[in-house]
């Protein structure tokens, strides 16, 4: 049995809806604001808005404001974003060099853009490519990602 979760601690999610296939739509106006605001009604400790490659394709500059966006949105519940929270926690570390391992249905550009988002960031990226073989986030089973 796998758990992606500690006990005490829940996790909550809403859909929102992408069939452009570009990531940056995805970050914009109506569908993530909405999915926030019906987040924020369930009162958590923090929404994480999970989609790393909208911060790779707008780049590290537009993390603040798409964070600040949804903020307003949130019932001053803090707005956590992937990529940003994984800088922070490397630099609290003290990583400076990092291998980057994407998901496999990330293709070279996006992968690509994740390389050049961290070393905007400050980093060395030593390695950076998609886990292989590729294929879509339908036949992975959380296991595997949870693994």
């Amino acid at each position: 049995m796998w758990a992606m979760a500690p006990p005490g601690v829940s996790i909550h999610t809403s859909r929102v809806p992408w069939k452009s296939g570009d990531p940056r739509s995805f970050a914009e106006p109506p569908h993530v604001d909405n999915a926030v605001e019906l987040l924020a009604g369930l009162k958590p400790r923090a929404i994480l808005f999970a989609f790393t490659s909208s911060s790779y394709a707008l780049g590290a500059e537009a993390d603040d404001s798409v964070r600040a966006r949804l903020e307003t949105r949130s019932q001053g519940i803090p707005v956590v974003l992937t990529a940003p929270a994984a800088c922070e926690a490397l630099r609290t570390l003290d990583v400076r060099r990092v291998a980057l391992l994407h998901p496999p249905w990330f293709n070279e550009e996006v992968s690509g853009k994740g390389r050049d988002y961290f070393r905007g960031r400050g980093f060395e990226v030593v390695f950076c490519s998609p886990i292989t073989p590729a294929r879509p986030f339908t036949e992975m089973p959380p296991e595997e990602v949870y693994a």
